[in-house]
């Protein structure tokens, strides 16, 4: 395996194991916090909108819609236009999590930068980018 695969690999699951004991204290579980901080951000996405930002597939969008509509922190609804269409809301729960959501990347982000400078964290951001967007066309060319 590549430096850089098995480095972002490596962050990416420590990252989920600090989301993970981080929102354990507003009880959500951390596979879901990006899916709600993306609804909160983009109220009445689309679920195809959302499995294409989140880079997953419909039916993955699907089965945790439902369970988040279950739990209580979405609302779904068709589109009055397009009936095909089922747009996803963020609930009042949510909104009351969103904090906590947002703090646990933050403060991942800061605590795996802190020997950084300002510099080298822009320059990471800038390269990171370009890789995400690397990949996204891969993805996207199906």
């Amino acid at each position: 395996m590549s430096a850089i695969v098995q480095h972002l690999t490596a962050i990416a699951r420590c990252g989920m194991e600090y989301r993970k004991k981080y929102l354990e204290s507003v009880g959500i579980d951390a596979r879901y916090g990006r899916f709600l901080m993306e609804v909160c951000q983009q109220p009445g996405i689309s679920q195809d909108g959302l499995a294409r930002l989140l880079l997953v597939d419909k039916s993955t969008v699907t089965r945790i819609s439902t369970t988040l509509e279950e739990s209580g922190y979405i609302s779904r609804k068709c589109c009055p236009e397009d009936r095909r269409i089922t747009r996803i809301y963020p609930t009042q729960k949510t909104m009351e999590i969103l904090p906590a959501l947002n703090d646990a990347w933050d403060s991942w982000e800061k605590r795996i930068t802190k020997d950084l400078t300002q510099e080298e964290v822009c320059q990471l951001r800038e390269l990171l980018q370009k890789m995400k967007t690397a990949a996204r066309a891969y993805i996207e060319e199906g």
